[in-house]
Order: structure tokens, then sequence, then C-alpha cells
């Protein structure tokens, strides 16, 4: 019996260190890394049987090594910003594996790489004594205030504070802002005050973790870089549902009564569930309004559909007080059951006095320029308001004198496209753009709000590149004529300047001496 029970026991012994399971001492939680900076690990296992051979899988970041007596090191760059998993293996000479049979199972743990908004070398002649800012809990569009108290270890110029709001869980900077600079003494302690909204931005997700970063920058008197860093836990979250009024306008914002006001509200879904049916309504019981949207089906936060423009137009009443109004622009979401509001001021005022309406401009000249057979250059003086019908192959052309300021003058070319010319330029047109060019536009010179253009009949091919080449998309337009009509012929330019010849030369003739 004794022999048999040993036998027994001998038995487990054998099966049981066959068969044994390997267990692993692992960083608790995630560990950390910090970019450019070398990372090392030592993997621990419980009750080794034998030699220990470790495998790092396929699935492992590139920068990950993993030697086969179980060291993990590397170095991450900033690429590699954020959750790293280390999947591993290992069996020791005696068959014993991470599992109870013979086979092995990969076994992870995670590595955070963190960034690093230090260069290398840089010195840390300064200290970041206090982070501070004004709540936990964080949505989009809300405000983050912060204060940053720095501590100089020496004298150092061009001292400077950058926050960054960090997503952990996929290493990317959401939103940064910077401080002004100023000069610290040694032992002087300054509070750098920085404010920035954050941004209703995809790389928010509902349940991310979230880092704010301060960097505090500067240079010693002999030039010497310096630069540290420091973070603080930063909640940032998203609801279900959750629409917000990201901006309100009102065009114009001050007004008579009687007026209409154009107000413009832009709502956000920054939820995580899509909205059907959400409205505005804009709200002030003393100008009796109450005026609700038509409904917007918007998308969840992450989605491309996830904002609308929503727009009225509304009338001051004819007795209302002259006085700023407070109004109430509110959204309503969740199928109506929630709201969130904001308020936009209006200013009334002058509701007794005559309003002259504004003048409307004044009617330009039309000039009809017509090319003869073989004459290809026409000019003429226009102002601004004028226009100039051109005829090329059966089609006429308008080109329009919008605005002369200074040494240039501001055209328009069939009404639509609109292009500007300096004294001694010229540009060339393609108005059915097909790669030819039709007209030439040149601003001879300006002279008391009047420009003097020449107009050339081309024909050419239109060079892509040339910087001065002007070519408009057009389609078919019908342009009135307004005013009187003016027919220019190069002729009677022509039979004018013999004319002048003529003239001097009579004036200017020498008398001939008597014989």
């Amino acid at each position: 019996m004794k022999k048999l029970f040993l036998g027994i026991l001998m038995f487990l012994v054998l099966v049981t260190s066959v068969f044994a399971v390997l267990t692993f001492t692992l960083p608790t939680g995630a560990d950390k890394a910090k970019e450019g900076i070398g990372y090392e690990y030592n993997l621990t296992v419980n009750e080794a049987v034998g030699n220990l051979v470790f495998t790092k899988d396929a699935s492992t970041p590139a920068w990950i090594n993993l030697d086969t007596n179980g060291r993990i090191h590397g170095t991450p760059s900033e690429d590699n910003r954020g959750v790293n998993t280390v999947v591993f293996s290992v069996k020791d000479d005696k068959g014993t594996s991470n599992t109870s049979d013979d086979e092995t199972l990969p076994v992870s743990y995670t590595i955070n790489v963190e960034p690093n908004f230090c260069e290398i070398g840089d010195e840390e002649n300064l200290k970041i004594t206090k982070i501070d800012f004004d709540d936990e809990d964080y949505k989009p569009f809300d405000t983050i205030s912060i204060s940053v108290d720095v501590e100089a270890k020496d004298d150092v110029d061009d001292v400077q504070v950058k926050a960054v709001l960090y997503n952990v869980d996929s290493g990317k900077e959401i939103d940064s802002i910077k401080s002004e600079k100023t000069d610290l003494n040694q032992d002087d302690e300054e509070t750098f005050d920085l404010e920035f909204e954050i941004p209703n931005d995809e790389d928010i997700g509902a349940k991310d973790e979230f880092l704010l970063y301060v960097v505090a920058t500067g240079q010693d008197s002999n030039n010497d870089d310096q630069c540290v860093q420091d973070s603080d836990d930063i909640t940032v979250e998203r609801d279900d549902h959750d629409v917000v009024i990201s901006q309100v306008s009102a065009v114009p914002s001050t007004l008579s009564c009687g007026e209409t006001v154009s107000i413009t509200t832009n709502v956000d879904n920054i939820g995580t569930k899509d909205e059907d049916g959400v409205y505005v309504k804009i709200i002030d019981s003393e100008l009796k309004w109450d005026e609700q949207s038509a409904g917007y089906n918007l998308d969840k936060y992450s989605k491309s559909d996830n904002d609308a423009v929503v727009r009225f137009d509304l009338k001051v009443p004819e007795n209302a007080k002259e006085k700023t109004y407070n109004v109430i622009s509110r959204v309503f979401f969740d199928d109506g059951s929630e709201t969130k509001e904001t308020f936009f001021n209006l200013v009334v005022e002058k509701c007794g006095e005559e309003v002259i309406p504004p003048k409307e401009p004044a009617e330009g000249k039309v000039f009809t320029l017509s090319f003869p057979t073989g004459i290809n250059q026409l000019s003429t003086s226009m102002k601004v308001n004028d226009k100039a019908l051109v005829t090329l192959t059966d089609k006429q052309h308008t080109i329009g004198v919008q605005s002369i300021t200074g040494n240039s003058a501001l055209l328009s070319i069939d009404g639509s496209a609109t292009t500007t010319l300096g004294v001694g330029e010229s540009k060339n047109i393609d108005f059915d753009v097909n790669g030819i060019n039709d007209l030439s536009v040149s601003l001879v010179g300006i002279n008391q709000n009047t420009g003097v253009f020449s107009f050339t009949k081309l024909g050419v091919a239109a060079p892509s590149t040339d910087k001065d080449d002007f070519i408009p998309v057009t389609g078919s337009s019908v342009f009135d004529k307004f005013g009187s009509s003016t027919t220019l012929f190069i002729v009677g330019d022509i039979l004018l300047v013999i004319l002048l010849i003529v003239l001097l030369a009579f004036l200017f003739r020498r008398p001939r001496r008597p014989r």
C-alpha cells in the first residue's frame, strides 16, 4: 500500500510539472512610455520550470522589440502616440506554456505612449508649479479657462505657456492655445491665464480619456532652449442626446421700427445618437416674436450631416420701444423633450425719425463696340456703371465697370465673372471657354474716376498658364440696354488725327522770307 501511494504521488508531481501553467507579472493597468525616449520592461514568469522562450505576436507594433529572454524594449515616435498593445507567448523547455495544455495562447498588456512636446536636450530652468482650470467635466463648445504658474530657476527670456487638449486613446492633439511671451528673472513666478473652446471634433469620442498638457518654453542668457511639460486629467464627454446652438447672428443688429432683421442660428448635434425633428424658436415677448422653424434631421456627432443653419426674417413692430432687446434663440431636440437656449442683443432705435431709403446706384451709359472689317482695336472712356457691348462672331458680350479705385478698375464680364485691371495692364478673355482667346482688354489710364479702355479682337489660342489671362465661366445671358447707345468707329478717330496734324502744321509753319 505504501508503494502504491508513493507511485500515485510521483505520477501527480510528473503531470503537474508537465502541464503546469505559467503565470506572469505584468504592469498594473497601462504602462507608460514617452515619444523619443527609450522604453524597457522585463517580463517575469512565476514558477518557471526550465529555460524560457518568449515570442512576439505579429500584431505588436513594430517599434516594440521582444527578446527571447522576455526583455521588451524600443523607442516610440510621434506616430506611436496613444495606446500600443504588446502581444506575446512563452514556453519553457519542459513543454510548459501559458495554457493548461501544450499550446501557447497570446498574453497582452498595453503601453500608453505619451507626447513629448520638448526636444531632446532641452534644459529645464523652468518649473510648472500649478495647473488649474475652472471645471473638471466638459463637453464640446464649452470654454476651458486655465491658470498656470511657472517659476524660473534662472533668468529666462521669452517665457511662453502652451496648453494642449490631448486624446490619450487616439494619441491626437484636439486643440491648443499659446500665451503671450514674458521675461522671468531667477526665482520669479508668473501666472499665465489661457482660454479656449473645445471643438466639436470627431476625435472626441464618447468614452475617450483626455489629458490637458501644459508646456513652458523659453531661452536663457546663453540662448539655450528651456522646456518643461506637465499634465492633468480632464474629462470631456458626450451625452446620447445633445444639440447645441453654436452661433447666432442678427443682420442688421441695430434697426428701426418696421424694419426687418435676418437671424441666422447654427445648431450642432454633439450627441452620440441621431436626432430627428430638431427645430428652433426665436422668442421675445415685447417684440411679440414666437417664431418656429421647420424640423431638421441631424446625424450623430461623428457624421458629416450633424449640423444645420436655420434662418428667420422677422419684422420689428411699428410701435416697438427704443431699447436693447435680449432675444432668445432656443433649440428643441430628443423628440422635443429637451431644449437649450442662448441670447443675442438687438438694438431698436430712431423709431420716430423718417427713414431715408438708400440711393439706387446711378445708371451708366452703354457703348456699342463694333469692329469694322480690317479693324481689330477700338478704345473708349467709361465711368463706374458704364457698359461696353462687344459683338464677336454674331454674339454680344458685356463688359461693365463696377468700380474705379486709385490706379485700378474692377470689371464684370457678362454680368457674372469679375477681374481687376491696373493701369497699363491687359487681360485676355475667352468668352465661350473653348481654349481660344476672343478679346484683350487694356486699361490705358485713369483720369478723375474715368478709365480709358482699349479692346483688341484676338481669336488666338489661349495659353492656360499665363497669369494675365482671364477665362470666365459663362452661360447664355441676356443683357438689357439702358440709356443711349453710342457706336464708335475707328475711321472717325483716324480722320480726327489727320485733321489735328494739318492744323498743327498750319499753325507752326514758318513764314517765307521776302526775296
